[in-house]
């Protein structure tokens, strides 16, 4: 699960913790634990909402994105630091050995 938090965060770039509940069907807790761990890590930052939210949002100009319908939940937003960063599967890791120079 994991994992899979951190592949939706790479392809998504910011989520909110409502997004992220929706998506994976999990208490907002869990997903706060599991975000705390990448957090740790330094793979996901908390972003504050008023940077990237929508001219006239949280000023009664609502433009119904709906940000604002569940402070405690849209406005908890999560983005993925790198999203280029993400491993790879295993099969498509490339290893390369170097013969031994003795």
């Amino acid at each position: 699960m994991l994992a899979d938090l951190r592949d939706y965060l790479a392809r998504s770039g910011v989520a909110s913790l409502r997004d992220l509940t929706l998506h994976f069907d999990t208490a907002p807790d869990a997903i706060r634990d599991m975000l705390g761990v990448w957090l740790r890590k330094g793979r996901v930052r908390r972003v504050d909402p008023t940077t990237i939210a929508a001219p006239g949002c949280s000023s009664g100009a609502c433009s119904g994105c709906s940000r604002c319908a569940d402070p405690a939940t849209e406005a908890e937003l999560y983005a993925w630091v790198d999203p280029g960063s993400a491993p790879q599967p295993a099969s498509r890791r490339i290893i390369a050995l170097r013969p031994d120079p003795a």
